[in-house]
């Protein structure tokens, strides 16, 4: 059945939105869908209804030229659509519009409210209705992230209804590290990465949109350029085994100073016999997140 949803943030120019497939697992085979599907009023010239902008931005891109229904899962597939990319680096979709009625071009910039398009049945369509999403680049708390298209999709009634906004200060995306980065982070075992190998590290890899492969030959580079450190230590302690261990650094390395020389030794102290002027030095460079592994 259809939902009545109260419109703060219009996406159809009346007012009027009856949503006829809710965000989510909604599809009939138990499928995702990305968005939120309208008609206006069937009351009212059979539900079309002009599209207009939820809230202001900037074309990035649009389609006007699809006639009718095409069985395609690609561009086409999305009928006669706009892209409007917002202040706080989220996009606004609206898809399935009537052939020849989108009215702005790429690189325009439209204000909320402002109409783009007419409601339409094109593309891989079953019937006049507007599709409505918002995502974000990368994966982004508060949302669903497709690892194919390294997008997070939202949930789009509360920005219709008010209760969430696409001005500025609200962007949560996160910045996406670059493949020297995340390999250093995974060498270091930084947060998430501590003692994350094998099949875990290659999921959560692929779920973040990199390249498995791609990150494990920078690891490999960046380890034969001596970029081998124990992750930075965060606690109070000036403790060497117990700063030892909370980075993470192997039992057979701490526990008596003998154990800790392989470590000195790699981190130029060739003399070590465990003074406190020399554990000191290992603590403030395990502070420094520049302990070198041995």
């Amino acid at each position: 059945m259809a939902n009545i949803i109260n419109p703060k943030n219009s996406v159809l120019k009346r007012g009027y939105h009856r949503m006829t497939l809710d965000f989510g697992n909604t599809y009939s085979n138990g499928s995702f869908h990305k968005g939120c599907d309208f008609t206006g009023n069937t009351s009212v010239d059979d539900g079309y209804d002009y599209v207009v902008a939820v809230a202001d931005g900037i074309v990035t891109s649009c389609q006007n030229t699809i006639g009718g229904v095409v069985k395609d899962t690609g561009t086409a597939g999305m009928g006669n659509y706009v892209y409007i990319e917002h202040d706080n680096g989220y996009r606004s979709r609206y898809q399935h519009m009537k052939k020849g009625s989108v009215t702005v071009k790429k690189g325009d910039k439209v204000k909320a409210g402002q109409v783009i398009g007419y409601i339409g049945n094109t593309g891989n369509s079953t019937g006049r209705h507007l599709h409505f999403d918002i995502s974000a680049t990368g994966k982004v708390a508060g949302g669903t992230y497709i690892a194919s298209q390294n997008r997070t999709y939202f949930d789009p009634k509360p920005y219709i209804k008010g209760t969430k906004t696409l001005s500025k200060n609200t962007a949560t995306a996160t910045v996406k590290k670059s493949v020297s980065e995340i390999a250093k982070d995974i060498i270091n075992g930084v947060g998430e990465w501590k003692n994350c190998n094998g099949t875990a590290r290659k999921t959560k890899l692929e779920s973040m949109g990199y390249s498995y492969s791609e990150v494990q030959a920078e690891i490999n580079k960046q380890l034969k350029t001596g970029l081998k450190y124990y992750p930075k230590y965060e606690g109070k302690s000036t403790q060497i085994d117990i700063v030892l261990k909370d980075i993470g650094v192997p039992t057979k390395y701490y526990g008596s100073w003998s154990k800790r020389k392989p470590i000195a030794k790699a981190n130029g102290i060739s003399t070590y016999v465990g003074t406190s002027k020399q554990n000191e030095k290992l603590v403030n460079l395990a502070k420094q997140g520049k302990l070198i592994r041995p």
